[in-house]
């Protein structure tokens, strides 16, 4: 019996918090302070103006036109969107061998759940051919690749088309979603996908390995 083992690492480049409790929709906070929002004033005393302005840390929300009879108000509404991206899954897989010969397995998925307000772009890297022992051993097989992304979680409609390569072959493949790509729930599924083919070359008692990484870059 034999054991392939093949590795896929996400690299992350971004600033990650771990800990914090994953968000499933948006979360929503509102600050009235006059901290944040400067402090406006408008006093009258008979026919006199004795006060009309803004101060504070702001002063976007002004007050203009004033006189004994009257004033405005700016009421402006600031809204910052903090980065959000959480993706749960592996990109790792391990097959086991029974039998002898050559053969070629059927596809086998991974399925990341993707949750972000952000545009993403995943690209593939540092893939090798089968290993042994840090040697290459290409002639008792190779891993043919494949990376999708579908909208929601889990997955519904393609967004692009699937990037494939076998071994190193699938370096450099790159696949992203933009913005207008989301669903309302904000969720996509990242595929990466397996097909193994082996020769009669491949032996029993042994472990053979390849590895590679996924890098997701937020744009």
């Amino acid at each position: 019996m034999k054991k392939i083992l093949v590795c896929a690492a996400i690299a992350l480049l971004a600033t990650a918090s771990f800990g914090q409790a994953n968000l499933a929709t948006r979360v929503f906070s509102y600050d009235a302070s006059q901290a944040t929002n400067g402090l406006s004033t408008f006093e009258v005393n008979n026919t006199t103006v004795y006060d009309a302005g803004t101060s504070g840390a702001s002063t976007a929300n002004s007050v203009s036109s004033a006189t004994a009879a009257g004033a405005s108000f700016a009421a402006n509404t600031t809204v910052d969107i903090l980065t959000y991206v959480y993706l749960n899954g592996n990109f790792g897989g391990t097959f086991t061998i029974n039998g002898a010969g050559s053969n070629t397995d059927v596809e086998r998925d991974n399925y990341i759940e993707i949750r972000a307000n952000r545009p993403l772009t995943f690209t593939a890297s540092a893939f090798t051919t089968l290993q042994n022992g840090g040697s290459s051993a290409s002639t008792v097989g190779s891993v043919l690749y494949g990376m999708s992304i579908y909208t929601d979680y889990p997955y519904s409609t393609q967004v692009g088309t699937t990037q494939t390569g076998t071994d190193a072959a699938f370096n450099t493949s790159t696949l992203s979603f933009a913005m207008s790509d989301l669903p309302l729930d904000g969720k996509m599924t990242f595929v990466l996908a397996r097909t193994l083919s082996l020769t009669q070359l491949a032996e029993g008692a042994t472990t053979y390995t390849a590895s590679g990484t996924i890098a997701l870059t937020v744009g």
